[in-house]
């Protein structure tokens, strides 16, 4: 996802994705764009102590 893209970024957000890293993306001859790398939440969270998963 673009960096500059920010109703992209607030639904990522929304939706639980964590951001792990901000790259350049190269998107043509001399053109560099910083794009976020993001991770979805996990969908089998562990639970408290003492429950297995």
């Amino acid at each position: 996802m673009a960096a500059h893209d920010t109703a992209a970024t607030a639904l990522h957000e929304r939706l639980g994705r964590h951001r792990m890293a901000t790259v350049a993306q190269e998107w043509g001859p001399h053109v560099l764009v910083d794009v976020h790398c993001r991770a979805a939440p996990d969908p089998h969270p562990p639970h408290s102590a003492g429950h297995p998963r």
